[in-house]
Parts: structure tokens; sequence; C-alpha cells
């Protein structure tokens, strides 16, 4: 009875043998990927290396994710050796992205504490420009996760919102005096 399935095995291993060939080598080119990269804060920061756009890192990651699920079948071992091999070299870019989270989101932090002392600040013209100052940098500042930075971002808009409240209170008495001479 195996007989005249052991050409249809042969064919399945081949098919197998092969999916499994396209996943390591997307693996491959993933690893080929990170070390091309020059992640901050690491050795790898030659000429040649390319600094990340740390949204294209995410999609690179993310298409990376489909396309190996796309390759077809593989035997059982190779489905573990592949996957293994994939979720340490994501793991392995993924700490690079959230590395420039935490570094964002301290960032963000501190305009954030920055702009309530501004709040409080005597020259109101000189916290207006250094509102203003700061509004620019937070657009400066690269990517946060979408939860923290709107968090992030009600608090400087608060404290910002205060800094022009004290100027809409200050043009109104302005022109109350006015209204009075």
């Amino acid at each position: 009875a195996y007989a005249p399935c052991k050409t249809a095995f042969q064919a399945q291993a081949a098919v197998h043998k092969e999916h499994l060939s396209q996943r390591m080598e997307l693996v491959a080119q993933l690893r080929d990927y990170d070390k091309r990269m020059a992640w901050p804060g690491s050795e790898n920061n030659d000429a040649d290396a390319a600094a990340p756009d740390w949204r294209l890192v995410q999609k690179t990651l993310d298409t990376a994710r489909a396309a190996f699920n796309a390759i077809g079948p593989v035997s059982a071992q190779g489905e573990r050796k592949s996957r293994k091999a994939l979720q340490k070299i994501c793991d392995k870019i993924y700490g690079h992205i959230k590395d420039e989270y935490e570094r964002n989101i301290t960032s963000k932090k501190e305009l954030v504490d920055k702009a309530k002392a501004f709040v409080e600040h005597e020259d109101l013209r000189e916290a207006i420009n250094g509102v203003k100052d700061l509004q620019r940098d937070w657009k400066n500042i690269g990517l946060t996760p979408r939860q923290v930075d709107h968090k992030l971002w009600k608090n400087f808009r608060s404290a910002c919102d205060a800094v022009f409240a004290r100027l809409d209170d200050e043009r109104k008495q302005q022109n109350a005096a006015r209204n009075e001479r």
C-alpha cells in the first residue's frame, strides 16, 4: 500500500524542503538587514550603514512576517526551526524599536515637564515663545506607541493651552481697561 504513495511523499518532501529553504532565506535577509542598519547605541555605525527610518523598520518587520506566513507548508521539524529563527531575529530588531520608543517617551516626558513649568513662568512673552519652541521640538521627536503618545500629548497640550489661556486673560484685561478709559 505504501509503494504507490512513495513518489507522492517524495514530491511532498521536496516541496516542504523548498519552502523551508525559502523561509530560511527570508530569515537570512532579515539578519543581513539587521547588520546593515546603524542602530542607535550599537557599534555598527560605519559609513555604509543606513540610519533607521523607524516607520519603515516596523513595516519591514510586518511585511517579513506576512511573507514568511505566506510561504507554503513545511515539515513539522522545519516549521519549528524556521519559526524559532524568525522569532529570534524579529525580537532582536523589535528590541531596537522598543529602545527608540523609550528614548522618545523620555524626550516627550521632558517636554511635558518643561511646558508645565512655563505655565507658572512670570514673563508671559517668554513663556509663549518657550511653549512654541517646545511644540516644534515635539514634532521632531520620533515614534512612540499610540496609547502612550496620546496620554503624553493630552498632558502637553493642556500645559500649552494653560499658557495661551494666560495670554487670552491678559488681552481681555487690556481690552477691559481700554474700554473703561
